[in-house]
């Protein structure tokens, strides 16, 4: 087209433009203000010919002003303009254009636009055709200046005319600014979609629809679906229907304006089927039209807090059920002393109405003359200024009744106020229990005083702080010279060093427990003792003193050497006797000596143990011998009768036998001593035998007297000295609950059952010189796992065992040894483990025995010395190995494996 761009006298452009179908027109554009919004008014004339066109009165001006007005808008235009012919050479520039690329004008004119392209645009030539056709056409440029920087352009190509010559208008503007900030708002957007989606807050943007167009991981995470899943859902599907509603108010109201931020609660549901309480916020985004666009929604995850209040109020309730059923009598008073509020107690326990009491002060209770009331207000003064007090107060109900109640009184809070909570209980039936605790006082005094254990507490120095007589008992003093003097502990220890070492340990665990060691006695004596003690602080971990207790077991000791003798005494006696002895419990045989075993004709006791007394019998004694046992109830002494008993195989021998009744195991039972007489009554005469039979009668009756005696009282002692154990024992374990000395009881409560089996497989052996060790190796070690109860280690065990016999001597030290290496596996071998090994193995190699102890467990550090360890047991161990006169070797490979070797028995 035919166009000529011109500016008129108010700054407004307007153009003479020649129209395709040769018609003329003027078009005027003016910018106006309407509505309040800022609009381009355009106005088109059109001059109907071209006489018209002439005879204007504007057309000629037009005409003269064209030259200069082409300069104005083009050289004075703030947009980048040139001229470019059909070859892409400039045929003019504008001044700013020459100013941005800082060439000048004639530098340009004349020369190929490629001096200041960069780089070429795609299909350039392309568009340059299709605006030589008349297409406007629009696209982004860098061009290059002559200092060597880039600029980048929104270019506007047209085809125009220059002077009646058909030109390519290049009207270009400086998009750098732009570019930048397009550049600087992607990585603001960038950065904000991260933020969103790193964000703990969900967020969601629904369309007005509701479809669901966008949201963030916070609000997949909350609701456990994909991102593609929620881009199907709409927000209505995953919305509880009873929030729907609400949910759609909140936006209309935002639709309509009436609200800029929509807030509400809202349950959504879970894929799990589970539901997500959360707070949300809304805001409407608008188009350019400000038209409703899509709504953005934040969603923060209260589930916990809901959860958190529906547990307060069910606080609140229960402290109002609390409040309200407590046993005690509960006020809360004001700053007046006026009740604010009392529970249901106080209205039962005093008989008023509670708007009888509310508003009324604590004299409304006050029994008259029995109460300090002016004193008691001073009280009440000093609980405002934070102290607390307890004290006795005389009620009156509203029937005249007087009661005494413990009352507490302390400041606290009640909604939101300070107020005072009292607390009072009704204590009439309190005083009958006060000599009840007065006596129970006494008794845990008498505990102390009567204490078998000597308690006592000291200072940093050593000063006897408090003791009970059993301590200055054990070290020979008496009350009255602790009374005059207070004691020093140093002067006990037999070596000064000991107490520095107690005490060193005391500081390192803060107690020992379970520490034997020497004391020296007033007269100088030495005393052995148990020793435990603590360190004492108070609640600020101040040290106080030192605490602690000691058994006196020098006794002990005595009466475990005394044990050993009477054994060995007993089993002399038992086997240097001519008679048969069998002993019977609830007509079982329980035990037999050597030589019962020989006159009944079995080659062992376990043949013999178990079987009834009346398969020894013939069917005429049974009834004389059952008269017997009876006679033997009634504490009849029974003289020896003559019986026909039945050997193993069925041969009958006649023998003489008396029964008497002894305590085994605790029980009564029966014991037979008897002596085959068979032989005699084939050689002797009758006379002889008469009269040989009285003589061996009376001698008989008189042995059999003594070794009855013996026996009983050998069985006493055994007995006396086990409880004397035992009760020792239970004593420590009473006084203290540590860990550490439970597991030192329990070593040496498996210690005396060690000892104890010995006995048990005496009373039944062939011959008391001597023990089948063997079987009782076994049991023992049975008998060790079983006591120790491994609940998370599977214990299997292993035996190489020949028939080897032990005497006395022999058999209670290595039972002892078995006793600690066997703990020692259980205890340390298998930490961690699901199963382990233990082996035994007894052989004896000429005249010498070999006992071998041996696990699959983690092994022995190489840095201990089993030979010089401070450990009891394995201490235990080389003493009752020098005992033996023996040897021990240790094979620290694939566990651990003790061999110990000494003479047989002769």
């Amino acid at each position: 087209d035919n166009q000529y761009i011109f500016r008129d006298l108010i700054n407004n452009s307007y153009i003479i433009k020649e129209l395709k179908d040769k018609r003329i027109v003027k078009i005027i554009q003016k910018e106006i203000k309407y509505k309040q919004q800022d609009y381009v008014l355009i106005l088109i004339e059109e001059f109907k010919n071209e006489v018209q066109l002439k005879e204007s009165s504007e057309i000629k001006k037009l005409i003269d002003l064209s030259e200069e007005s082409y300069h104005y808008l083009f050289h004075e235009n703030t947009s980048y303009m040139c001229i470019i012919d059909i070859n892409n050479n400039f045929i003019d520039v504008n001044k700013s254009l020459c100013n941005a690329i800082k060439y000048s004008k004639e530098e340009l004119v004349g020369k190929n636009i490629s001096l200041i392209t960069v780089k070429e645009i795609e299909n350039r030539e392309q568009l340059n055709k299709e605006v030589w056709l008349g297409k406007k056409v629009n696209f982004e440029k860098s061009v290059l200046t002559k200092e060597g920087n880039i600029i980048q352009l929104e270019v506007e190509l047209m085809k125009g005319k220059y002077f009646g010559k058909e030109v390519l208008i290049s009207n270009a503007r400086d998009i750098g600014e732009r570019k930048k900030l397009e550049k600087e708002a992607l990585i603001s957007n960038e950065r904000y979609r991260n933020i969103t989606e790193q964000s703990s807050i969900g967020f969601v943007v629904s369309d007005i629809e509701g479809n669901i167009l966008e949201n963030n991981s916070a609000f997949r995470n909350f609701l456990g679906y994909s991102k593609e899943e929620l881009s199907k859902k709409t927000v209505y599907d995953i919305s509880f229907k009873e929030h729907i509603p609400q949910y759609l108010k909140v936006r209309e109201e935002l639709i309509q304006g009436k609200i800029l931020v929509g807030e509400m609660e809202k349950r959504y549901y879970k894929k799990d089927g589970s539901y997500l309480c959360s707070l949300i916020k809304i805001v409407l985004q608008k188009d350019e039209q400000n038209k409703p666009k899509f709504f953005f929604a934040q969603v923060v995850d209260i589930t916990e807090i809901k959860n958190a209040q529906q547990k307060l109020e069910i606080s609140e309730k229960s402290y109002k059920d609390l409040f309200n059923y407590s046993e005690d009598l509960l006020y809360i008073l004001n700053r007046d002393n006026q009740f604010v509020d009392i529970n249901l107690s106080v209205l039962n326990h005093y008989g008023f109405k509670k708007e009888e009491i509310i508003g009324s002060t604590p004299i409304i209770f006050s029994a008259p003359g029995q109460n300090n009331v002016e004193e008691f207000l001073k009280q009440m003064m000093k609980v405002w200024e934070g102290e607390n007090i307890d004290t006795l107060w005389w009620g009156l109900k509203k029937s005249g009744e007087v009661f005494p109640k413990r009352l507490t009184i302390r400041k606290g809070f009640y909604l939101g106020e300070e107020v005072l909570v009292a607390k009072g209980k009704d204590i009439s039936q309190s005083y009958k229990f006060e000599k009840k605790l007065q006596d129970q006082e006494k008794r845990y005094r008498d505990l102390f005083e009567r204490n078998l254990a000597g308690v006592y507490r000291t200072s940093k120095n050593g000063d006897i702080l408090e003791c009970n007589p059993a301590f200055l008992k054990i070290l020979g003093y008496d009350q009255e010279e602790n009374d005059k003097e207070p004691l020093n502990s140093n002067k006990f220890y037999v070596d000064e060093k000991t107490r520095e070492k107690l005490l060193s340990k005391v500081i390192e665990k803060k107690y020992v427990r379970g520490e034997k060691i020497e004391l020296r006695k007033k007269n100088g004596d030495f005393v052995t003792v148990i020793l435990n003690v603590s360190a004492i602080y108070d609640g600020s971990n101040k040290f106080e003193y030192y605490e602690g207790s000691v058994i006196d077991i020098t006794e002990l000791e005595i009466i475990q050497d005394q044990l050993y003798k009477s054994e060995k005494r007993y089993k002399e006696l038992i086997e240097s006797s001519s008679f048969g002895i069998i002993i019977s419990k609830e007509a079982k045989f329980v035990f037999a000596n050597l030589k019962a075993i020989q006159i009944l004709g079995y080659s062992n006791k376990e043949d013999l143990i178990g079987k009834d007394t009346f398969e020894v019998l013939l069917k005429k004694d049974e009834k004389t011998y059952s008269k017997q046992i009876k006679a033997l109830v009634n504490k009849r002494i029974l003289p020896f009768s003559n019986y026909t008993i039945k050997k193993k195989g069925g041969k009958l021998i006649e023998v003489e036998a008396k029964p008497t009744l002894v305590e085994y195991d605790g029980k009564t039972c029966v014991q037979v001593s008897f002596i085959d007489i068979s032989d005699r009554r084939k050689i002797e005469a009758a006379t002889e035998k008469i009269k040989a039979t009285e003589k061996f009668n009376e001698i008989l009756q008189k042995e059999l007297k003594e070794k009855e005696i013996l026996l009983k009282e050998v069985h006493h002692r055994v007995k006396n000295n086990m409880q004397v154990i035992s009760s020792i024992l239970n004593l420590q374990s009473n006084y203290s609950s540590d860990k550490k000395v439970s597991t030192i009881l329990r070593e040496s409560q498996n210690r005396i059952r060690t000892m104890a089996l010995i006995h048990e497989k005496l009373y039944t052996t062939k011959d008391f010189t001597q023990i089948s060790f063997s079987n009782y190796l076994r049991e023992l070690v049975e008998n060790i796992i079983s006591s120790y109860e491994l609940k998370n280690t599977k214990i299997n065990s292993e035996f190489d065992l020949e028939e080897v016999f032990l005497s006395l001597d022999q058999a209670i030290p290595c039972g002892l040894i078995i006793n600690e290496l066997i703990s020692n596996s259980l205890k340390y071998a298998f930490i961690n483990r699901e199963k382990g090994t233990l082996k035994a193995s007894l052989k004896k190699k000429e005249d010498q025995i070999e006992l071998v102890i041996s696990d699959n467990g983690i092994g022995l550090s190489n840095e201990i010395n089993f030979k010089s360890t401070e450990t009891l047991g394995l201490q235990l161990v080389n003493t009752l190995v020098d005992q033996l006169k023996g040897s021990i070797e240790l094979n620290n490979e694939n566990g651990v494996s003790y061999s110990i070797k000494f003479n047989s028995f002769e």
